[in-house]
């Protein structure tokens, strides 16, 4: 399994057809969180603000999935 340091990077080594879903997904999270920085945890794309995680999302084999934040 690659190690990615980039949200780019991250995209650029999906399939196609997982890319384009989840470049959509990219565009909706920044787009409700402007103010966020991405970057890349436990090896998916993230959003963090003020040093926060926000979420994370991830493209799997069979099904997507976003992994928001919570204090518990």
């Amino acid at each position: 399994m690659a190690k990615y340091s980039t949200v780019d990077e991250y995209m650029a080594g999906l399939p196609d057809d997982r890319r384009a879903v989840m470049q959509a997904l990219r565009r909706t999270v920044t787009e409700a969180a402007p103010e966020a920085s991405e970057t890349i945890a436990y090896n998916m794309p993230a959003l963090r603000l003020n040093g926060r995680f926000l979420l994370s999302y991830e493209a799997f084999k069979n099904h997507y999935s976003v992994f928001p934040w919570t204090e518990r």
